[in-house]
């Protein structure tokens, strides 16, 4: 898909999939709620996005991702991740379950 930041997409993505183990209602692989950016068929009742595919939210993410880098001219990886972390998901235990997504990366590069 293009992400600035992959190893920050994969770490999303597994926390709001509960590491992809079924397959998350609507295809929302990244726990998008409503917005303008037009890449969801429709909302749930509670505002989560739904996508006809993986590809759409794979697609939605990478537009929010560029987004949201072009917006806040966020120039580093860090500057990316604190904008997760405040605007995201901003609590405590969302940043524990992303540094656990983190180390899990690390632990499947390892193994390649």
């Amino acid at each position: 898909m293009g992400y600035t930041y992959p190893d920050i997409a994969f770490a999303i993505s597994a926390v709001e999939t509960g590491y992809w183990w079924t397959q998350p209602p609507g295809f929302n692989l990244f726990g998008m709620k409503k917005n303008p950016r037009g890449f969801y068929a429709s909302l749930s009742k509670d505002g989560y996005c739904r996508y006809t595919s993986e590809s759409a939210s794979l697609a939605d993410y990478g537009a929010y991702e560029r987004q949201v880098i072009a917006k806040y001219n966020l120039v580093s990886r860090a500057a990316y991740l604190g904008h997760i972390h405040r605007r995201f998901c901003p609590t405590a235990s969302y940043r524990v379950k992303l540094a656990l997504a983190f180390q899990t990366l690390a632990t499947i590069r390892s193994l390649t």
